[in-house]
């Protein structure tokens, strides 16, 4: 009898130590998989020179990418004029959700032809360029809903733009936008305007609309 009891006693132990361990892994696993994510998506920053170094390549390899001249060439035109698919984006435009040269936001490199573009744009779903609404770096409502607001009221905008590879084939203009693709406020990001010239008074500039992978994808 005594000898049933202790067995009795150290299966119900067992079955306290297993349902314990059960309870915990399902409470924490949630938490380990969020920061093995978080942990890895932080570390996927660029340098521009890693972005030279790939876009001398594909150069080197013939892979030049399209501009969008057959009808196949274009997506996302539900809603709004469509871009080129990112699969088929021109190999002298590249983007990367985190720069180290951008205090690791999202940023664009332009080559060749797009060297002397007026400006480039981040869009999102709703094909806006303005975003926030207002609020970003402290910009008042007002002037973010003004008909030209300043880059720095929008996070979609290049806060700041600057040579890289001067002198070589692979020279580019790298423009850095105001946070990162990783944050929420570049979620909804899926496309990139970029203006070839400005037109004074005239709203038929030249554009050519390009789509993304997604806001945390690398293209080209």
């Amino acid at each position: 009898m005594m000898l049933d009891n202790k067995n009795n006693n150290s299966l119900a132990r067992i079955r306290r130590v297993i349902t314990v361990a059960f309870m915990f892994l399902v409470v924490t696993t949630p938490y380990f998989e969020a920061f093995a994510q978080s942990k890895s998506t932080s570390q996927n920053t660029s340098t521009a020179q890693q972005m030279v170094r790939q876009h001398r390549s594909l150069r080197l390899a013939g892979i030049r990418g399209t501009d969008g001249s057959g009808p196949r060439s274009f997506c996302q035109g539900e809603r709004f004029k469509p871009c080129v698919c990112a699969d088929q984006v021109t190999r002298d435009m590249q983007f990367r959700p985190s720069i180290a040269e951008c205090g690791k936001n999202a940023g664009i490199i332009l080559y060749g032809k797009y060297l002397s573009a007026f400006s480039i744009v981040l869009r999102d779903s709703e094909n806006r360029d303005r975003w926030p609404a207002f609020g970003f770096n402290g910009c008042p409502k007002a002037l973010a809903n003004s008909d030209s607001p300043p880059a720095y009221c929008s996070a979609f905008k290049a806060q700041k733009k600057f040579r890289i590879a001067k002198g070589t084939a692979d020279e580019g203009v790298l423009y850095c936008f105001g946070a990162s693709g990783y944050s929420k406020l570049m979620s909804r990001v899926v496309r990139s305007t970029v203006k070839l010239r400005d037109i004074p008074g005239s709203s038929a500039d030249p554009l050519v609309r390009w789509c993304l992978k997604g806001p945390t994808e690398p293209l080209n």
